[in-house]
């Protein structure tokens, strides 16, 4: 989880680390849009959390999650993670068969490039 000094320090704007324990969703990198006295609230999502522990509120034993203030290096490790899942899932979705031959040829070699 985080130290609650981390917490008080968050800004609007901040990104921070969510972790979704229990669901199997790995953790993303958020932005915060605003605070209220007791709650975090983080920008696109509808979940909120415990402004003094990072805790997701309303969260279950089976969905739990927590914020965290996080290092650069961190948040810069984690948005790749994602752009790859995001491009793994884009490739995976794909109507492959509405390509030419010549287009598969193509990515064929590009893939086996990859391989070497």
């Amino acid at each position: 989880m985080t130290e609650e000094s981390d917490l008080k320090s968050l800004r609007i704007g901040d990104e921070v680390m969510v972790s979704h324990g229990g669901n199997h969703t790995p953790d993303t990198v958020e932005i915060i849009e605003r605070f209220t006295k007791t709650q975090i609230i983080i920008k696109n999502s509808s979940n909120k959390y415990n402004r003094e522990t990072g805790r997701l509120i309303g969260g279950t034993a089976w969905t739990t999650g927590w914020l965290r203030k996080a290092s650069e290096d961190l948040i810069t490790a984690t948005k790749k993670a994602q752009e790859k899942r995001k491009c793994v899932y884009f490739l995976t979705n794909f109507e492959w068969n509405k390509c030419s031959l010549g287009f598969l040829q193509s990515i064929k070699i590009a893939i086996s490039e990859c391989k070497k």
